[in-house]
């Protein structure tokens, strides 16, 4: 967060234009470790999101904290043969610009 300050437009750093940008890249990222099995770092990533300076203002944080208390249940459906039954991920999401930028 500390370099964010010295590059601004940096692309992993909430901005202008993406003031949730850490957070959405959060939620991006949860979900795609969720989609992997791999329920440490999707914790890791969804628990890191609720650690940014701007959580508490960021409108999708009920989204974050229904991944957090499904994980278990998000991982099983991914785990199964079906794919017709996978849960939505933030990259299929129709408000999946919104959750980075607010413009």
């Amino acid at each position: 967060l500390q370099l964010c300050a010295q590059t601004p437009n940096d692309p992993a750093c909430s901005n202008a234009t993406a003031p949730h940008n850490r957070e959405g890249g959060g939620l991006f990222m949860g979900d795609a470790m969720t989609k992997a099995l791999q329920r440490d770092a999707a914790q890791a990533a969804y628990v890191g999101v609720q650690s940014e300076p701007d959580y508490s203002a960021w409108p999708y944080g009920a989204t974050l904290e229904g991944r957090m208390q499904q994980l278990d249940a998000r991982i099983g459906l991914y785990s199964n043969a079906s794919d017709s039954d996978d849960p939505a991920a933030a990259w299929s999401a129709p408000n999946q610009c919104a959750l980075c930028h607010q413009e």
